[in-house]
């Protein structure tokens, strides 16, 4: 064999997608979209609790497009005026996408922060078709959907939260 090695009797085996903790994901520096965001929607609930020891509202959003590419970001609705959500903040960490003003996070009124995330989208995946709000418990992993809709009917969620 002229000093070659040849390797024989192996088998390759496939595992469907999987979810990291947000420990796994943060010590070996790598993940796909969901760990990404299940990783800064942990940090961010963590900084909440912990530092200013009370608990915003915060949603994962699974985003559906229209060539059939789905996504995940994080939704931070802001108040505005007493009651009514106004504002918005989405942290996209596999998107590389953060709502800013020259560069630092910031929040925009609905419609705008959803008509801005969209267009930035429309050339990689098409339009935003629809879009799933989960309230995740960062503690248990348990969750619940909040909204679900087109982006009109996101906006509209808003604008009655």
């Amino acid at each position: 064999m002229n000093g070659k090695e040849i390797m024989t009797g192996f088998t390759v085996d496939t595992t469907m997608n999987y979810i990291q903790t947000p420990e796994f994901t943060l010590e070996h520096e790598q993940g796909d979209v969901e760990d990404q965001v299940i990783a800064a929607y942990a940090m961010l609930k963590y900084y909440e609790n912990n530092i200013y020891e009370t608990e915003y509202p915060s949603y994962i959003a699974d985003i559906k497009f229209s060539d059939g590419f789905s996504h995940l970001a994080i939704f931070l609705p802001v108040k505005g005026g007493r009651t009514r959500i106004t504002r918005l903040c989405i942290l996209d960490p596999a998107g590389q996408y953060y709502t800013n003003k020259y560069g630092s996070i910031t929040q925009r009124d609905v419609p705008t922060e959803l008509d801005t995330y969209a267009k930035t989208w429309s050339k990689k995946a098409g339009d935003i078709t629809h879009i799933t709000f989960y309230d995740v418990d960062a503690t248990d992993g348990s969750y619940e959907i909040i909204a679900t809709g087109n982006l009109l009917e996101i906006a509209e969620f808003f604008d009655t939260e």
